[in-house]
């Protein structure tokens, strides 16, 4: 058979004599055969015998070959060390062919990129559409390679496919896939044990950036450089986020103990910042942690002027529906002064300046000699008029009222009994500081001094809204 090593040119008869020019022309048409194949130090033990360093330039590469390709045939491959990257629409040239366009795996010319100065490339010869396919790259653009499935269901609807990309040990355990297991979904499974599942990449100045982290059974840490964004939209329903909770509840839902929380902590994921929805129980929470922060809840009318609907400061007022009340969880007692001093719990209201409220509370206590004193007192001068009137009844039947024209003047129910339980409910009306607004405190002390406890206690309550 024909072939481009040897070829036979005499053909010598067994029982005769061969001449000696005869004998050396076919053994140096075997010699010549022998210097076509590569040396075996070299190409054969290192695989390279279809390996070249390219040359040229622009989007032209250029290739010479050890073993010189006179026709490209279907399948052939070259494997080259690019010299410089493309930009564009390449051809590759080997040995004295001709150029011939280089395309990716659909067929499509390289884009801009697509090889890179200082890296190895692959291409095969496809006979049938007259170009190389670049079957593997390491540029800006990585080839796309096919896992092919054994199903021949059409993806356009629900059906079975079984097309995998799986990793295993040297034992040929598995260690993990990325594809379709004989189901519709997209799985990617870390099959270790206790492995996380894991989505990293870089940020634009090269930094290893975790995005998510999924602990099976576990959190699913989801992290961002700026906003994490749940596009829940559609054109045939309502647009929800579902937060599932502990449990599963009775219909229609009754009270049942839940958590079921949207929960915010700091970057380092120690401290809590907030959290809304359900904890151990069937309330439901909107907790701000920050110290000193507000619950605010805004909305825009129908012109789309921003409304304040609440804006809660737990130190202070209410700004517009919602009405602070503060109640002292557990009861105090002085004894021995008449000092004015406030209560450990009833005090630090945050006051707008020049803002009309309403105060209102009930004082619940015990005495044994003379009465309790009581006053409100204002960092900043409310202004006139201010005023509290007020009703007291002791557990012996006495009771007293009595209206007072300015709210910082300390009032005292005198006509109640010595020794007794008192319940005192009061009501009143100030303007804050006009220009600083200030605080506002509940402050108390025994009347008389003795040395036998006046208490406030628990349950005592003091609420105050702004007037409107």
């Amino acid at each position: 058979m024909p072939n481009n090593y040897y070829n036979q040119g005499t053909t010598f008869t067994p029982g005769t004599t061969a001449r000696s020019a005869d004998v050396n022309t076919e053994l140096s048409g075997v010699e010549t055969g022998f210097d076509f194949l590569p040396t075996v130090i070299t190409s054969l033990h290192r695989n390279t015998t279809a390996f070249a360093t390219e040359t040229g330039s622009g989007n032209a590469f250029v290739i010479a070959m050890s073993n010189i390709r006179t026709v490209n045939s279907d399948g052939d491959e070259v494997s080259f060390y690019a010299t410089h990257g493309n930009s564009g629409n390449s051809t590759l040239a080997v040995d004295s062919i001709g150029a011939v366009s280089i395309r990716d795996h659909v067929g499509a010319q390289l884009a801009s990129g697509a090889i890179v100065s200082g890296r190895f490339y692959t291409v095969r010869y496809d006979n049938a559409n007259g170009y190389f396919v670049l079957s593997t790259t390491f540029g800006t653009f990585v080839q796309q390679s096919t896992v092919v499935g054994t199903s021949t269901d059409n993806p356009t609807a629900p059906g079975t496919f079984n097309a995998l990309l799986a990793w295993e040990n040297a034992n040929n355990d598995s260690l993990g896939d990325v594809g379709y297991n004989v189901d519709t979904h997209l799985t990617i499974k870390n099959r270790v044990h206790g492995g996380n599942v894991k989505l990293a990449g870089q940020n634009g100045a090269g930094t290893d950036f975790e995005m998510v982290n999924a602990i099976p059974g576990g959190n699913v840490e989801m992290r961002a450089g700026s906003n994490i964004v749940f596009d829940v939209g559609s054109s045939t329903g309502a647009a929800r986020v579902v937060i599932r909770g502990s449990i599963v509840v009775a219909t229609p839902p009754t009270n049942e103990s839940v958590t079921c929380m949207l929960e915010f902590k700091d970057s380092d994921v120690t401290d809590v910042l907030g959290h809304v929805g359900y904890l151990n129980g069937n309330d439901l929470i909107i907790d701000n942690a920050m110290r000193g922060g507000k619950i605010r809840v805004n909305a825009r009318d129908t012109a789309g002027v921003l409304q304040v609907l609440a804006d809660i400061n737990p130190d202070g007022p209410e700004k517009a529906l919602a009405v602070i009340e503060k109640i002292k969880p557990s009861v105090q007692s002085r004894n021995t002064s008449i000092t004015l001093t406030d209560d450990a719990f009833l005090h630090t209201w945050n006051l707008d300046d020049d803002t009309r409220y309403i105060i209102e509370g009930f004082i619940h206590g015990t005495q044994n000699v003379g009465n309790i004193a009581m006053a409100f007192d204002f960092s900043d001068t409310p202004q006139v008029p201010s005023a509290i009137s007020y009703n007291a009844i002791d557990d012996a039947g006495a009771v007293e009222a009595a209206h007072f024209a300015d709210l910082t003047t300390p009032f005292e129910p005198t006509g109640m009994t010595d020794t007794s339980e008192f319940g005192i409910h009061f009501i009143g009306y100030f303007r804050s500081n006009v220009t600083t607004g200030g605080t506002m405190d509940f402050q108390w002390a025994q009347e008389t001094s003795d040395g036998n406890d006046t208490t406030v206690r628990e349950g005592s309550w003091i609420r105050i809204s702004k007037e409107g």
